[in-house]
Order: C-alpha cells, then sequence, then structure tokens
C-alpha cells in the first residue's frame, strides 16, 4: 500500500511516507519483522549526487540519537540510584511497607501479574490502550488520525504526521493509570471516603503492574515503534522516563521523601559517577 500519510502501525504494521519506509511486526511470540527502504538509483553511470548535495554535510538523526543515549545512561543511574535509595529508605527507615498505601498498591499490583500468566488473551485490552496513546499523542500535536484499529493480534493507526513522541507514547504513558487517577479526582469531588481510596490504590497498582509486565513483553517483539529513532536511543528514552513516573508516585505516596529530596539524591548519584569517570580519564592520559 503506498500513501503519502505516515502510518503508525502495530501487530502488522507498516510507515510510510515521503521516503517510503516499510515496517512489519507482530505482538505474536514466534514473529519476525523487516525494515525495507525503498531507493530510486540513478540511470548507471551518472553520478547519484548532485554538486550542491556533495558539497553538505549530512548527519543521519539516528546517529545524532545514538550520541544523546549514550549522554543520557548517567542520567538513568543516577536515577535508579535515586529511585531504589529512596524506595529502600522509606521502606525500611520510615516503615512504609507497613502503609495502606504500599498494600494496596502492591496487591493491586501482584493480581494483575496472575492474570498476565493465566490469561494470556488479555493481550487485547493492552492492544486498545498501545494504540489509544498513539491517537492521542497525534491529537496532542496537532494532527489528525484517520483510522483506529484493535484486534488481539493486534493494531494500528493511521495519522498525518509522526515522531518520536507519537511512536514511544505507549510506553510512556501508562494510559490506564492516568484513567483510573482522572476517575478517581472525579469520584473524589462528590463522594470520599476509605473505601474509594483503597479501591483507587489497588486498581493504580493493578494498571501500573499491567503498564510495566505488557511493555516489557512487547519490546523484544521488534515493534517498529522502537526502530523509528534508534533502538539504543528509544530503549533509554523509555527507561528514563518510566523511572521518573514511578518515581513520582513514591514521592505522591510516601509522606517521608519530598521532590527536594529525590532531587538532591538522583544529583549526589551523577556528581559521584561523574567524578569517577573524570577520575578514571585523567589516569588514562597519565598513562
Amino acid at each position: 500500500m503506498k500513501s503519502s500519510r505516515p502510518i503508525i502501525r502495530k501487530a502488522t504494521s507498516s510507515v510510510q511516507g515521503t521516503n517510503q519506509i516499510k515496517a512489519r511486526t507482530s505482538t505474536r511470540r514466534n514473529s519476525t519483522s523487516s525494515l525495507q527502504r525503498k531507493k530510486n538509483f540513478p540511470p548507471k553511470g551518472k553520478d547519484p549526487i548532485s554538486n550542491q548535495e556533495k558539497t553538505e554535510l549530512h548527519v543521519p538523526k539516528r546517529y545524532v540519537k545514538f550520541i544523546i543515549a549514550l549522554f543520557l545512561l548517567p542520567v538513568a543511574w543516577s536515577l535508579t540510584q535515586a529511585f531504589f535509595g529512596a524506595f529502600a529508605w522509606v521502606a525500611i527507615e520510615k516503615n512504609f511497607w507497613l502503609t495502606e498505601e504500599f498494600w494496596f498498591f502492591g496487591l493491586g499490583a501482584l493480581l494483575w501479574l496472575i492474570l498476565f500468566f493465566v490469561f494470556p488473551g488479555l493481550v487485547i485490552v493492552y492492544v486498545f490502550g498501545h494504540e489509544l496513546c498513539h491517537a492521542v499523542a497525534v491529537l496532542l500535536s496537532g494532527g489528525r488520525v484517520q483510522q483506529f484499529h484493535f484486534a488481539r493480534s493486534g493494531g494500528y493507526v493511521i495519522s498525518d504526521r509522526i515522531n518520536t513522541w507519537i511512536a514511544l507514547a505507549p510506553y510512556f504513558i501508562p494510559i490506564y493509570s492516568i484513567i483510573v487517577i482522572l476517575t478517581y479526582l472525579l469520584a473524589a469531588q462528590f463522594y470520599e471516603s476509605k473505601v474509594l481510596y483503597y479501591v483507587f490504590l489497588g486498581t493504580l497498582g493493578f494498571t501500573c503492574s499491567f503498564h510495566i509486565s505488557y511493555t516489557l513483553w512487547v519490546i523484544p517483539k521488534g515493534q517498529t515503534d522502537i526502530f523509528y529513532g534508534g533502538t539504543f536511543f528509544s530503549l533509554v528514552l523509555i527507561y528514563i522516563v518510566n523511572l521518573i513516573i514511578f518515581s513520582a508516585l513514591l514521592i505522591i505516596g510516601s509522606k517521608d521523601i519530598s521532590l527536594y529530596n529525590f532531587i538532591d539524591l538522583f544529583l549526589s548519584a551523577l556528581v559521584t559517577l561523574l567524578d569517577c569517570f573524570y577520575n578514571l580519564l585523567k589516569k588514562a592520559l597519565q598513562n
């Protein structure tokens, strides 16, 4: 199928634009993927590059994103240290593991993990949420959604534009968790009780676990979303954004750690790591 419109597809998917890139992936476990790019080669004996093009330096965006991802690795490491350090501190030192927030959130997360392995047919719920994230990202980018399809085997969204934000939105946004939060905030305006709060914590844990489990499940299957901005760049960005989201949940759920404390932990870890790199580089240059 030829089109000048970018197409985002999951499962049996293709991305087509002015450069006619085609890609196919599948949510099935034994899937294969391919990425092909059509080129119109010039007639034999003719220079494929004009004199003007020869004088221009063109650096592929993927190379730039790869370099950006390398610089983001210290950020990812420091965020990891800050998150697990903060979690360990509030859980052990401040007895966060004894709180209602911890137990109801954890029970909801555990319930989903059981369902994930027992009922594989629930993948259609994930596919719908995945494509919905693409569609929402397109709309937030000022684009138009022209087709929306989902099924158990996969789905796709056809839009008039594509970028990194649109391609990776389903891996960033826990869409069902956002729906749960908005529903709770609305319901709390009319009905406020402990039971409602407990249900909210349980469903939030359930949907967060849903997001993480299916994200980890679908990434190794060769999704074209991941290829769009370069696999390495996409994976680093997905990890950082998800860690930021769960760090925010930890800060909100715990009364013993503030945003200021978390940023201080992050910066301390980052400075320590950069200082280590500096000392290693200094020793290498001296030798």
